[in-house]
């Protein structure tokens, strides 16, 4: 008698190409949406990396990220005779430098990426993207404000909170941003189909 056989046993084959088709059909919107945010992702970035030492580029970072940063900082406290000079923001006390990175172009992406690749109205997704932009951007100068202060004051707490705690908070906050928008998307479009 063979293994499996007789006494009421019976082997059953599984196969694993049949445990996958029911995985993927379980989960083929969360599939889909995956696939297509990384796509977006990777493709935004790829777009924005051809951008780099172009007039694009200065644009963003000397415009659009130093420039009003700047005026934020010459607003709280005139009395530390900050001077910009294209992106580098500069005081008696210190010389900070906006580079590639501190523009928060990657909160941006990973926002756009997440609302597009979602399964809602794009009247929906296009105004997510649009308060998201704008909640990102404004954190950002604020973040780039707060370093040129912690820099001043407190320089040897820089690092840690540019690199670890500035871009951990922006990825949470994007995060938090997608889930509840995506959350009053969904409930909203549900509330119109049942009433």
């Amino acid at each position: 008698m063979k293994p499996g056989e007789g006494h009421g046993m019976s082997v059953k084959k599984s196969g694993t190409r049949s445990n996958l088709k029911i995985l993927f059909q379980s989960y083929k919107k969360e599939i889909q949406f995956l696939f297509l945010f990384v796509f977006l992702m990777a493709f935004l970035n790829f777009l924005y990396f051809l951008c780099g030492g172009s007039f694009v580029e200065d644009f963003v970072l000397s415009q659009i990220t130093a420039r009003p940063a700047f005026a934020i900082i010459t607003f709280l406290t005139p009395g530390e005779q900050a001077v910009l000079n294209g992106t580098s923001l500069n005081s008696p006390h210190v010389n900070f430098e906006i580079v590639r990175g501190c523009e928060g172009m990657e909160g941006m992406l990973l926002l756009i990426s997440a609302m597009s690749a979602f399964s809602i109205p794009w009247k929906d997704k296009l105004k997510g993207i649009l308060y998201g932009l704008l909640f990102i951007y404004v954190f950002n100068l604020l973040r780039i404000v707060g370093l040129f202060y912690l820099i001043t004051y407190y320089a040897g707490a820089f690092s840690f909170a540019h690199l670890f705690v500035g871009q951990s908070i922006m990825v949470v906050l994007v995060a938090v941003f997608f889930i509840l928008w995506i959350s009053k998307s969904l409930k909203k479009n549900e509330d119109e189909v049942s009433g």
